[in-house]
């Protein structure tokens, strides 16, 4: 006799429940953030330190290139004279066990001569454009989940993109902000992966790697793509990527590419095999346990997300 009660209180509240959490902040919620003097800074993060000082307070990061920058070169260090506070090695490692994940308590148990790890100051070194800044607060009390639908759709967010939910409100906002995470309108590069063998031989996995995200360029922005492929599934592409195998020979040639949108972060994705000579449909890119990195692993490392960029969850 309990039970139909109790089954029926949870089929009315439920809903009610997860619609709230679908819901943009208020107007004087969005008064936290901004870019100086709030609670929080543009995209969500607690401005201050922590009690014992060991978190600096964030006052703006790293917005200038650092002494030593060369346009196309690698991004030196910029703290090239920080000394390390302290160093944990294999006669300490049980007094910092509280902060140690369990594959470092590994490596230090296993490789007790030669694995030690330098602790330094932390910084609070990130930064972005003053417009990304301006679109994510705009975005607090305009962004919604998509209504009746997968969780993994937003709408609403102003054009030019912006983080989507800079005070979320649950889990799965938290992770959609990562899933669209700034890396730049466009970027390109090669990735090199190292497949290490038990006698310490190796094989080198290289390739060339393309990014584009329509979703952080407005509307009139000059280089703003203009195919439909871009703007499929209702939406806009948070994420476009292609992978083309360059080593070893058995992989030149694989190409590897495909999108995730604002209306549903499963990727869209299809891979182009030599051999066979002809694409077909990549469902597997970005799902759980299947080989990740394209050839840059070699089969050996596997996603852990069912969508790219870690946005997990239960389906």
């Amino acid at each position: 006799m309990r039970t139909k009660p109790l089954s029926l209180l949870l089929a009315v509240v439920l809903p009610l429940w997860s619609g709230f959490s679908h819901s943009a902040v208020s107007e004087e919620e969005a008064k936290r953030l901004g870019i100086t003097g709030t609670e929080l800074t543009p995209v969500g993060a607690i401005r201050a330190g922590n009690s014992d000082g060991t978190i600096p307070e964030w006052t703006g990061g790293i917005s200038e290139p650092v002494a030593g920058y060369q346009d196309g070169g690698f991004y030196p260090d910029p703290f090239p004279d920080e000394k390390p506070l302290f160093t944990i090695t294999k006669d300490n490692y049980k007094e910092h066990l509280a902060r140690l994940l369990p594959g470092n308590v590994a490596m230090f148990e296993r490789y007790p001569d030669t694995y030690k790890m330098h602790v330094y100051e932390s910084h609070r070194t990130a930064a972005y454009p003053k417009e990304i800044y301006e679109r994510s607060i705009a975005n607090a009390t305009r962004v919604t989940r998509c209504p009746e639908t997968n969780d993994r759709c937003f709408e609403g967010f102003v054009d030019g993109g912006g983080y989507p939910f800079p005070i979320p409100q649950d889990g799965m906002e938290a992770m959609l902000n990562h899933y669209v995470f700034y890396q730049g309108e466009h970027s390109q590069g090669k990735a090199a992966g190292l497949v290490v063998n038990a006698n310490g031989s190796y094989i080198v996995n290289i390739n060339d790697e393309k990014y584009l995200s329509p979703y952080w360029m407005a509307k009139d922005h000059p280089n703003r793509p203009t195919s439909d492929w871009f703007y499929r599934r209702g939406g806009v592409a948070t994420i476009c990527f292609g992978q083309v195998s360059l080593e070893p020979a058995r992989f030149a040639g694989q190409v590897v590419a495909g999108c995730g949108y604002n209306t549903n972060a499963f990727l869209d994705a299809y891979i182009y095999v030599p051999g066979q000579r002809r694409v077909r449909k990549a469902p597997e890119v970005a799902f759980y346990d299947a080989p990740g990195g394209g050839g840059t692993s070699d089969g050996v490392r596997t996603s852990d997300a069912r969508e790219g960029y870690l946005v997990t969850g239960n389906e």
